[in-house]
């Protein structure tokens, strides 16, 4: 999980329970903003995944005493299906990178002003049936 609130860090960590409710508790913990589930998989042995994951992020980790890691989403998906390998039953990767985000709003604009050129077109032409 992500936070605005803490850039350039990550909260990796294992849940017994649904994803989205552990992102919910730790946003409503006090925290400035809203985590953000960047990624999950989905492991029955996923207590001693954590401590593989954890041992080999050592060296980027914030706090020994914490789950957070100086790490960037991408990497650290990698390293996780890296470690875990066939013990992932499933992952999903929410994750959305600034430049597929920047391309999805390039192409929202592009569209958008598609139809208001549309629109214009039609405006235009409705304007010379009345004057004809």
């Amino acid at each position: 999980m992500s936070n605005p609130a803490y850039q350039g860090s990550l909260k990796i960590g294992q849940s017994g329970k649904d994803p989205e409710g552990r992102r919910k508790q730790l946003s409503s913990t006090g925290v400035l903003e809203e985590f953000v589930l960047e990624y999950r998989a989905l492991s029955e042995d996923y207590e001693s995944l954590e401590r593989e994951i954890h041992r080999s992020l050592a060296g980027v980790r914030v706090s020994p005493k914490k789950e957070f890691f100086t790490i960037s989403v991408p990497e650290a998906i990698n390293k996780i299906r890296e470690i875990a390998g066939n013990r992932i039953e499933s992952d999903k990767v929410f994750y959305v990178s600034p430049e597929e985000l920047q391309r999805i709003k390039d192409e929202k604009q592009r569209k958008s002003q598609e139809k208001a050129k549309e629109w214009q077109k039609r405006t235009d032409e409705s304007k010379k049936r009345k004057v004809a």
